[in-house]
């Protein structure tokens, strides 16, 4: 009985141990499993933000990429300047003309988001009305027939059922450029202020909806130097 009582005790002790023991292992990998977790996630979030902008936020890249919309301005600038080239614009006035034709293509369309007026009958990149296209056109022809040859020379005759300023952009920025010598606007030297203020009598008119304050913010919600 002595000897029985005894294995008893010494197997409790065992099962005691081995309980233990195995809590105590169980404990230990718990604890080592949360850390090699969080490692794991540390380690993502370091790759996700050293990842290229398209691969790591790719919604964040489509929403700024949402507030530029239109033609690149480097381009539209270039057919711009050769365009008033053509119209034998002196080299010292290229650039504030450039400066006043690229904003109102950004006040207008967007910079050519929009190829014609949602509710009403402007055309182009720089929303031409039919009337103004017509009493324009006839200005030229009256008092500058050298720029009225010109512009006759860069037009395109198509068989499509679009008009003309919806695809040729140099018709487009002739025709604005026209528009504005007619109302005898002179943007040299301007501020981008002035020159928005300069658009919105001058091209837009009281008629029209834009704002200079409103043309200013297009301005710089898409990084323009103008």
């Amino acid at each position: 009985m002595k000897y029985s009582r005894a294995i008893e005790i010494a197997l409790l002790c065992i099962i005691l141990l081995m309980t233990c023991g195995g809590w105590y292992i169980i404990s230990n990998s718990m604890q080592q499993l949360k850390q090699d977790v969080c490692t794991i996630k540390q380690g993502t979030s370091k790759k996700q933000q050293s990842l290229p902008l398209q691969q790591a936020q790719p919604q964040a890249r489509m929403q700024r990429l949402s507030i530029v919309p239109g033609i690149h301005s480097g381009q539209l600038k270039s057919i711009i300047k050769a365009t008033l080239s053509y119209f034998s614009v002196p080299e010292s006035q290229l650039a504030d003309w450039t400066r006043l034709l690229l904003l109102t293509a950004v006040a207008e369309s967007d910079k050519g988001r929009l190829l014609k007026q949602v509710k009403g009958p402007a055309k182009g990149l720089m929303m031409i009305e039919p009337e103004t296209e017509r009493d324009t056109l006839n200005w030229l022809k009256a008092c500058r027939p050298e720029l009225y040859t010109k512009i006759k020379d860069i037009r395109i005759p198509a068989k499509l059922d679009v008009h003309e300023c919806e695809y040729n952009l140099a018709y487009n920025f002739a025709l604005s450029y026209s528009v504005y010598l007619m109302r005898k606007v002179n943007p040299i030297d301007k501020t981008a202020k002035q020159l928005a203020e300069l658009y919105k009598a001058k091209y837009n008119t009281i008629y029209g909806k834009a704002t200079v304050n409103g043309v200013l913010k297009k301005i710089n919600v898409m990084n323009i130097k103008i």
